[in-house]
Parts: C-alpha cells; sequence; structure tokens
C-alpha cells in the first residue's frame, strides 16, 4: 500500500470525524481536544503503517491484523482521552463511534 494510499485513508477518517463533530454546529472544546487527539493519533498509525509495509514487507493477512489491532488501539485510546473528565458526553461519543465506522469504511484490504 502505497504512502499517497494511507494518506488518503487517514484523510478520509479525520474528515468523517470532523464533520461529524460539525453537525450541531458548535465544537466544544472537549470535542476539539478529542479531535486533536484523533488526529495525533490517525498521523502516528500511519506512520507506523508505512514503516511496517517498508521494513516488514507483510503478507494482506498479517497486514490486516496489524491494522485490526491499531485501529482498536485508536479507539481505544480516543475512548480513554474522552473518559479523561469522568463522563463521555453524547458529542464525543457520536465522534467515537464515527470514528469506527470511518475505520470500517476505509481499512478493508481485499479481505
Amino acid at each position: 500500500m502505497p504512502r499517497d494510499k494511507i494518506e488518503y485513508t487517514i484523510k478520509s477518517i479525520l474528515e468523517g470525524v470532523v464533520k461529524q463533530a460539525e453537525r450541531d454546529g458548535i465544537i466544544t472544546n472537549e470535542e476539539a481536544e478529542l479531535i486533536n487527539k484523533i488526529q495525533v493519533s490517525a498521523r502516528e498509525l500511519e506512520e507506523r503503517l508505512v514503516r511496517i509495509l517498508k521494513e516488514e514487507r507483510p503478507s494482506k493477512e498479517e497486514l490486516n491484523r496489524i491494522i485490526d489491532r491499531e485501529k482498536l488501539n485508536l479507539i481505544r485510546d480516543a475512548t480513554e482521552h474522552a473518559k479523561k473528565d469522568g463522563v463521555i458526553t453524547q458529542d464525543e461519543q457520536e465522534i467515537i463511534d464515527r470514528l469506527i465506522k470511518e475505520f470500517e469504511k476505509v481499512y478493508l484490504i481485499n479481505k
């Protein structure tokens, strides 16, 4: 998977998350912080995938396992970040749900 394909995928995920946050017309500070956390984590994921593809040359099956693991880690990290104040707001949960849906759409590699 070339880097430009990964870039498109990460971009699509982030666009979906931002669109979800904008649905009610207001992006709160908590939502903005969550989006920023997701963006940083997604960029780190992109870097790891590029490195793995370059250095390890995994099979499709191995790559799918790696992506599944990394995807779950990113979702877990976003959820933990949303919980840092003790509660996940409905808007934050909707952002996390959208993150999950975006991953389901774009990270299917000829399974």
